[in-house]
């Protein structure tokens, strides 16, 4: 690969969900330097999963970074940012594909600095840097004895992937939708059916659509229903 780079006598080589680090053989070859979109606001969140992160963590804002790459994960100089918002129910799926038009849009307009010789880099502060690494399965299953806030953020930063869920008779119970809702109980004790409506160690969660195990995608009162739940039951 280093070999054709050369013969292309490459001028700027730009670098998209690679997942690998180019070695310094590689990053020496384009006149112009190896450039990378990452979709954080760097230094926060380098790694392979920042925007589920970002999400995981309750952030209201996210965004995108142009950087210069260097042999670090994710530690070369900023050239560009663009911020954006993060929905209140917005899951990971979601903003991934509002950050990577972002991100699309935000490249070009660096590449064209670069060719203008008018890209300022701008070294990354490392203290304040974070890491986002790979989400695991078992990252996805919880109780409701957490507050509502946080697994409201694990429901939206699950999805599409692995999906949260609880265990309810031995089985699982997804949860792809999810909202934020007042009232409040004991742990896991059901306030309301429509919307299915649980309460968690601070506040409640409207479980607005689940997939029980072996089923489809349903709401999550056409779950209850049929599981005959009542006001004052337990999950």
């Amino acid at each position: 690969a280093a070999e054709i780079l050369r013969q292309l006598a490459t001028e700027l080589c730009v670098v998209v969900a690679y997942g690998r680090i180019l070695p310094p053989e590689v990053l020496a070859i384009p006149e112009k330097g190896c450039i990378n979109l990452h979709v954080s606001l760097l230094p926060q969140y380098r790694g392979s999963a920042p925007v589920q992160w970002s999400v995981l963590n309750g952030d209201k804002e996210t965004g995108v970074t142009i950087m210069q790459l260097d042999e670090g994960l994710d530690t070369g100089d900023i050239l560009k940012v663009a911020p954006i918002a993060i929905g209140e129910n917005e899951t990971s799926g979601e903003l991934f594909e509002r950050v990577t038009a972002l991100g699309a849009e935000t490249l070009l307009a660096c590449m064209e600095e670069i060719a203008q010789g008018k890209a300022q880099p701008v070294p990354q502060d490392h203290d304040k840097a974070t890491l986002a690494p790979p989400l695991k399965k078992e990252m996805a299953e919880f109780a409701f004895d957490r507050p509502a806030q946080d697994l409201h953020n694990l429901v939206r930063g699950m999805n599409p992937w692995p999906v949260a869920y609880f265990i309810h008779e031995g089985k699982k119970v997804k949860v792809l939708r999810s909202r934020l809702v007042s009232g409040s109980g004991r742990p896991g004790q059901i306030l309301a059916i429509k919307p299915l409506t649980v309460a968690c160690a601070e506040g409640a969660l409207a479980l607005d659509e689940v997939v029980p195990e072996g089923k489809r995608p349903m709401e999550g009162s056409a779950w209850a229903a049929g599981r005959r739940f009542a006001v004052g039951d337990s999950l």
